[in-house]
């Protein structure tokens, strides 16, 4: 929804960046996590949240901790941002922008619920409505993808053109 909203004549372009995101969270981040946790062995010691804090302080001693602590900081303050502005717009299109106001007290009531309540029934919901916002999302790619096939032929061959335009000229 972030993307959708950027102001661009070149939507495949859009979508590449789009896609770099997820690719450093999930491939590097992720990967990056289960690579310190495997060499360190400490899911033989310790399992659930402590897991990565744990394992980072064996392979980082006394930094460990703060380094995870910092990152999920930040992951904590962008995913606010970021299903503030999701909730926003998909409460904006169902119900109004002149309704808006309701869906923001909604979310910073549930804000301190979140942070109080048990931790697995936190990532329960989260995974519910993940789950209940891919599947329309999905479908919608699939009636899309003939069009997102056209669009990125057209895209791929116009920059193969300007490349080789570009490296006989200069």
């Amino acid at each position: 929804m972030a993307h959708a909203a950027a102001k661009t004549d070149k939507p495949v372009r859009e979508g590449l960046v789009a896609m770099l995101g997820p690719f450093i969270d999930t491939i590097i981040i992720c990967s990056m996590t289960a690579l310190i946790i495997i060499m360190t062995k400490d899911w033989t010691i310790v399992q659930g949240p402590e897991l990565t804090s744990y394992a980072f302080n064996s392979f980082i001693p006394h930094w460990g901790h703060v380094i995870v602590s910092i990152g999920l900081a930040f992951f904590a303050f962008s995913t606010l941002i970021s299903w503030s502005y999701y909730g926003e717009k998909g409460f904006e299109y169902l119900f109004g922008r002149e309704r808006r106001f309701i869906y923001r007290w909604i979310f910073l009531l549930f804000i301190p619920l979140g942070a109080s309540i048990k931790i697995s029934l936190v990532w329960n919901l989260c995974d519910i409505g993940n789950a209940l916002m891919a599947l329309p999302n999905l479908i919608a790619l699939l009636l899309l993808l003939p069009l997102i096939h056209r669009l990125s032929r057209d895209y791929f061959t116009e920059y193969k053109g300007y490349k080789n335009s570009h490296n006989q000229s200069g």
